[in-house]
């Protein structure tokens, strides 16, 4: 093994800058051109929901109250198909609290100097669900609960997320503005059903998604003892449970001479390990690899090649890939990262921000080495537990919801 495998170097991360929490409104100066300043949140809440808009417009600005306008008419009428009254039901807000000049889209820095008035609503009135209207309240609320970039608003539209951070299901769909202006052409309605759809899967959330919030990273053990690991992997082969099995290398392909294994986890979803490769544990998780325990995966393929030219070892009885899953269940683009279905199945923000940087190539496009040498051990083998426990947990789900049965 390498000499850096047990290297202690300091950690350089990619995270995205932390989320300021205090209002900039003197600086977007949105306050000074429109005749309702810093709206207030409006509506009574009985069912304990937060809706968030995009920012008030020509009629919300003229009366200080959100959603009054035609798109506030039309949600209005697509709830009242579900017997939800939005007022009386809800609380209203936008993330922009100033009408924009001309309605135009609100920028980014508008959207980021707002966003603290957004969060002080969630802080203050703790909604048991969140929804969000558009593209604006989604970059607003999802770019605070989620470090990755949030993208466009199609592959959030209809999700119901659990969030882990606030315990409470953050639910995102269309604007009402988006179906208004599509409301005299032929896709009309069934962009209204698909609507209706997503507000009733939404308001048919009960209470909140979590009793205990639960903590993945607690869960994974990081185990350095050979010993010891072999003992785990050896009861997991006895058990017979469905494994999820994930490892960790020193570049993308496993075509190259010097392509290197660095570390390997399981989950069964009771027990979750991960462990480094070398000495007893490569026997051991070869072993079970080549057993007819039932096998779990993110893009199974990757680990099959891999261990297939750099092992010798055709894994046995793979019989779910939550990749292929998303795919059949979702199949909208920016959806199929096991990071993106972990935050929006299971509410688990990004964990890879620390550890993203040591396993990039060194020249992108090609199959040149990362830096996994030089990651911190514990923080690299935390990272692939997460991996193998999240896949457990999204493929069991899956597979549930496409009923394939996976024990062995």
């Amino acid at each position: 093994m390498p000499q850096g495998f047990f290297s202690t170097v300091g950690l350089t991360t990619s995270a995205k800058r932390a989320v300021p929490l205090l209002p900039r409104c003197g600086e977007c100066k949105l306050n000074l051109n429109c005749q309702s300043p810093k709206m207030p949140v409006d509506g009574q809440g009985k069912r304990g929901v937060l809706v968030v808009a995009e920012a008030p417009g020509r009629e919300e600005d003229l009366h200080n109250r959100p959603l009054i306008g035609a798109a506030g008419q039309l949600l209005r009428r697509c709830l009242d198909k579900i017997g939800v009254d939005l007022n009386r039901d809800c609380w209203l807000t936008n993330s922009l609290i100033c009408r924009p000049e001309g309605n135009r889209t609100p920028t980014d820095n508008e959207i980021g100097h707002c966003r603290p008035n957004v969060v002080n609503a969630v802080t203050q009135l703790q909604p048991e669900m969140i929804l969000l209207l558009g593209a604006t309240a989604v970059k607003s609320v999802i770019g605070w609960l989620w470090k990755e970039d949030v993208s466009g608003v199609g592959r959030w539209v209809g999700q119901r997320i659990p969030s882990q951070k606030l315990n409470t299901w953050v639910c995102p769909a269309w604007h009402p503005s988006y179906l208004e202006r599509l409301s005299k052409t032929r896709d009309y309605p069934v962009l209204e059903k698909l609507f209706v759809e997503h507000l009733e899967a939404a308001f048919a959330l009960k209470g909140r998604p979590c009793a205990v919030v639960p903590d993945h990273a607690a869960q994974v053990k990081v185990l350095y003892n050979s010993n010891e690991a072999v003992q785990f992997i050896k009861q997991m082969q006895q058990n017979n449970r469905p494994v999820a099995f994930d490892i960790e290398t020193d570049r993308l392909k496993p075509d190259h001479p010097e392509a290197t294994i660095w570390s390997a986890s399981l989950s069964d979803g009771e027990t979750t390990i991960s462990y480094p490769w070398h000495d007893k544990n490569v026997k051991a998780t070869l072993k079970l690899l080549r057993s007819s325990v039932p096998k779990l995966g993110w893009n199974a393929k990757f680990e099959t090649r891999w261990l297939s030219l750099v092992c010798g070892v055709r894994i046995n009885n793979f019989v779910f890939d939550g990749m292929l899953g998303t795919h059949v269940l979702d199949n909208r683009s920016e959806t199929k990262s096991l990071k993106f279905q972990a935050f929006v199945r299971l509410g688990q923000d990004a964990y890879d921000a620390e550890i993203k940087p040591y396993l990039r190539g060194v020249k992108s496009g090609g199959n040149e080495p990362n830096r996994i040498r030089e990651a911190p051990l514990a923080k690299l083998l935390l990272y692939g537990g997460l991996d193998a426990l999240l896949e457990w947990l999204i493929d069991v789900a899956q597979a549930k919801e496409l009923g394939i049965a996976l024990a062995g």
